[in-house]
């Protein structure tokens, strides 16, 4: 079952690696926003341990904060409204989303 896709690449539920479930906020955040994103194709250091026959990985990566109330905002919407953390403590919150160009297997990373 396909969750979301951006631009050409689909991300479907049972090419995920990981428990699906342990992202359930952040799957939302990912369909809202992905009419906006786009990918571009990485090469890391080793071979991708899904399949063993690539390095390469598609990457996609949504910069954004968390406020007080636990709510994303994207840093492009914080770039607009500048006043919407005014006296809020702003936490860095960074998603990236990794597919593997061979198999098609992917993962969602947080950075905080």
């Amino acid at each position: 079952m396909r969750l979301f896709s951006i631009n050409d690449l689909n991300f479907n539920e049972e090419d995920f690696l990981d428990n699906i479930n342990e992202y359930e906020d952040i799957i939302p955040i990912i369909e809202e926003l992905q009419n906006f994103l786009s990918y571009d194709e990485i090469e890391c250091v080793g071979e991708n341990e899904c399949c063993n026959k690539t390095n390469k990985n598609y990457i996609v990566e949504i910069q954004g904060f968390i406020d007080g109330n636990d709510e994303f905002i994207t840093k492009e919407e914080l770039e607009n409204n500048p006043t919407r953390a005014q006296g809020e403590i702003m936490d860095l919150f960074v998603i990236r989303l990794y597919k593997c160009v061979d198999c098609g297997k992917w993962i969602i990373d947080i950075l905080e």
